[in-house]
């Protein structure tokens, strides 16, 4: 059957449309989430002494689940250490103990593996080594006093501390308001700044210590005497007079001045000596309170 011109079209037509709905039914397949990492935060210590402990942290990224890590150790021995937690949540600290005698070698892995993604990790390699001596804490150079409601900064240096865990900052005083720390615990060798208290305390000293973390047996003290603050004068105007003999003979000075925000704006003096003479303004940057004649 031969077919006429307007069927071809109809039938050109019929094979777009076909065409078209075949493309719209199908939709781009949806992106790969993001792959689950884990990290360190903060870095594992590189090394430990021997039946000592050290806080281990991991994060977790991309992990919907929120499934944390489960903790691993492995060394060339039979014993590597332990986990005061074995698993933990993203950005949770586990104690790791270390052997009580070094292995051979002397390091041991320790691994973070996520939970929901048993092929994702971190490891560190921490060496195990016997203490190189007892810890001990140093104040670096603390002041002597420090006036009411100041500031100053405060330094402890942590020696033979290989789980790196600075110190934790306390003070005592006679009185219930003793000042106060920020912040409370810092690395070895990094400042904390401490807010003297309000008013000085009775008696007027404070004591300053900073414990080891590692070991609370060991810390560093200093007495702190807190002074109150110099008296400052109130908005007002002041005046004074002042009188006396010099080998001019008798001298008389008096004088005005005005006090805003506990600074001299304005003000003015005048000295009569021997029959001389001599006036003088007043200002914060301070007068000369007496001319030669």
């Amino acid at each position: 059957m031969k077919l006429r011109p307007s069927s071809y079209l109809i039938l050109a037509i019929s094979f777009v449309m076909m065409i078209a709905g075949c493309s719209g039914g199908s939709s781009p397949n949806p992106p790969d989430p993001p792959a689950i990492s884990v990290a360190f935060s903060p870095q594992a210590p590189t090394s430990v002494d021997t039946g000592s402990t050290a806080s281990l942290t991991a994060i977790v990224s991309n992990d919907s689940a929120n499934g944390g890590v489960k903790w691993s150790v492995t060394c060339g021995s039979g014993q590597c250490g332990s986990f005061s937690v074995a698993s933990t949540a993203s950005g949770a600290a586990t104690k790791f103990t270390a052997p009580g005698s070094a292995p051979n070698p002397a390091t041991v892995t320790v691994t973070a593996t996520s939970v929901t993604d048993s092929t994702k990790s971190a490891s560190a390699t921490i060496s195990i080594a016997a203490p190189s001596g007892p810890i001990s804490v140093t104040l670096n150079a603390p002041p002597s006093s420090v006036v009411a409601s100041a500031t100053t900064s405060l330094t402890a240096t942590v020696a033979n501390d290989n789980a790196n865990a600075g110190v934790t900052w306390t003070i005592s005083c006679g009185s219930a308001q003793c000042g106060s720390f920020s912040p409370v615990s810092t690395p070895s060798g990094t400042a904390t700044t401490y807010t003297a208290p309000a008013a000085p305390p009775t008696p007027p000293t404070v004591t300053v210590t900073a414990t080891s973390v590692t070991d609370s047996t060991k810390s560093a003290s200093a007495s702190i005497t807190v002074t109150a603050p110099p008296p400052v004068l109130a908005d007002a105007n002041y005046v004074f007079h002042v009188a006396g003999q010099d080998g001019n003979n008798n001298y008389y000075l008096a004088g005005a001045f005005t006090v805003q925000n506990g600074v001299i704006t304005n003000g003015e003096q005048d000295l009569s000596d021997g029959g001389q003479f001599a006036s003088d303004p007043i200002s914060a940057s301070g007068s000369s309170l007496y001319r030669p004649m």
